[in-house]
């Protein structure tokens, strides 16, 4: 008997694969029930590893040679479809099967980077060339300690390529969760079921001050001056006020931020124009200090120094390129 139209779907029909030795069909057995609507058709999605991932084709009624599919199966729904015959050889109906019941290749992107190294290694054509590395770094990390270490590995690679993404510490793990960055490093603690989180490198906090203020005059500080000081910071969700916020608490100084600031520089330039204390890398205030811009503060009493991490996603793999500019940047992976 004939289906209505079920909204969303390209076909009413299950008719069976090429390879089943039975069908089912609906049939009304006179209680009535024919006429009930069915529930919704949901979409079930499956993970399936796949072995390869660049088909190649020599039909001529299809204009390219190769294609890449992460999956099987469409809810596109275009009757027309030429992979609907595909599904049979899963035991499934090319017709709601193929629109309903998704296969995935979570390793697409995995294998698609070891064809393209396979190819590389094959033409001789350099290691390093083509597709850049994308980097992401929280604000410290990205303006002050990786420039000057891509730089002399761009000078040393000419044909490699990189792209740096600059933002806070969350905003990193983001980005490398979804496969939106190859590797991040980060300042603050990095927490990701897909990710795993490296040592890379040590780094200390300092407490800053405009050249003229009353604390920059005084030799020995206490808990207390930094209490009643007035604050400025970077913005919550930033490893270097992650950092700063679980030393005050572990000394029971409640710190009154006078001012949140989204970038390192933003607070360098607050802080010497006189809106109160900050707290920054010393890979960062070094320079100011230098000039006599800022002025530092000695805070023996809490404690100021992190390590900072690498991440990657526990489903990527590390290619050549990837592998060369991590080493360059002081990681070296096993």
């Amino acid at each position: 008997m004939a289906q209505p139209p079920i909204k969303g779907r390209g076909t009413t029909l299950r008719m069976p694969g090429r390879f089943e030795s039975r069908d089912t069909a609906r049939v009304d057995d006179g209680w009535g029930t024919v006429e009930e609507e069915l529930p919704p058709l949901e979409t079930i999605v499956t993970a399936e590893p796949a072995r390869s991932i660049i088909s190649h084709n020599q039909s001529p009624d299809i204009g390219f040679g190769s294609s890449i599919n992460p999956y099987k199966g469409c809810e596109h729904g275009c009757i027309y479809c030429y992979a609907r015959p595909s599904h049979a050889y899963l035991n499934l109906s090319p017709g709601l099967d193929f629109e309903t019941r998704i296969f995935y290749k979570p390793n697409a992107a995995e294998l698609l980077e070891r064809a393209a190294e396979i190819e590389t290694s094959l033409r001789r054509h350099g290691a390093l060339g083509g597709t850049p590395v994308r980097l992401a770094a929280s604000l410290t990390v990205g303006s002050y300690l990786l420039p000057p270490l891509i730089g002399a590995y761009l000078g040393r690679m000419p044909q490699a390529r990189v792209e740096l993404q600059v933002e806070n510490t969350e905003a990193v793990i983001a980005a490398v969760a979804a496969f939106q960055a190859d590797a991040g490093f980060i300042e603050g603690p990095g927490e990701h079921p897909d990710l795993l989180v490296l040592p890379w490198c040590q780094d200390e906090l300092a407490v800053i001050a405009p050249p003229g203020h009353a604390l920059a005059r005084k030799r020995r500080l206490t808990a207390d001056d930094l209490a009643q000081a007035d604050w400025v910071l970077r913005e919550r969700g930033s490893g270097t006020r992650e950092v700063f916020d679980r030393a005050a608490e572990g000394r029971g100084i409640a710190i009154r931020a006078r001012l949140e600031l989204g970038h390192t520089e933003a607070v360098l330039r607050a802080v010497s124009a006189g809106a109160g204390l900050g707290c920054l890398s010393r890979a960062v205030v070094t320079e100011a200090v230098k000039r006599g811009e800022l002025a530092l503060l000695r805070t023996p009493f809490l404690d100021l120094h992190r390590p900072l991490h690498a991440v990657l996603h526990r489903a990527r793999f590390v290619g050549s390129s990837l592998r060369g500019v991590l080493a360059a940047c002081g990681l070296e992976l096993p």
